[in-house]
């Protein structure tokens, strides 16, 4: 059945698509609906439960690790990136930083010269995440926080080999998302 005959338009570009793979079809994805209306929201359910199972997991609370609350009444939608934040400060153990302003130290310029040299260096760095944090970094420049992208497109151009100052622009980051809660 088509999407259109179920009072279903298609939108450019398109935002919906059922798929079917030989005999089987896709069943445990989740997908979020949104409409200026409720009525709209209903009514696309209604559509889609003739086509597919749907179940209604209620108002949407998390999203990409965010928390959205919804003020039907004022009109207004609050997201908050409080609970993302703490989750990756907590998961490099760096709960107790220092908030900072800015997302990175313009006295600072990275280099590959910056680079493990020796031993001891190796030493050090062994343990870092490095590459870790700043995949972490990179999705949350994505979802949450784009001011920091150019930061942490710099810092991703050291995964092989991060030296210590490479690290400490990572802290860095994470220092001024520590300064930063609600959007």
């Amino acid at each position: 059945m088509q999407l259109w005959k179920r009072g279903l338009c298609p939108s450019n570009p398109p935002c919906l698509a059922l798929a079917q793979y030989g005999n089987s079809t896709p069943q445990d994805h989740e997908h979020t609906m949104t409409a200026n209306t409720i009525h709209v929201v209903l009514k696309l359910k209604d559509g889609l439960c003739q086509l597919v199972e749907v179940t209604d997991l209620g108002e949407l609370h998390w999203v990409f690790g965010m928390e959205i609350q919804c003020d039907r009444i004022g009109h207004t939608i609050h997201i908050s990136q409080c609970a993302y934040t703490d989750t990756i400060l907590y998961r490099f153990n760096l709960t107790d930083l220092k908030p900072l302003s800015k997302p990175r130290d313009i006295q600072v310029l990275l280099t590959s010269e910056q680079s493990l040299k020796g031993a001891a260096e190796f030493a050090v760095m062994h343990n870092v995440p490095y590459c870790e944090a700043v995949s972490i970094l990179t999705w949350a420049a994505l979802v949450m926080c784009p001011d920091i992208a150019f930061t942490v497109a710099t810092v991703t151009c050291f995964p092989a080999n991060p030296g210590l100052a490479h690290w400490e622009a990572v802290k860095h980051i994470f220092h001024y998302l520590a300064g930063l809660w609600d959007l």
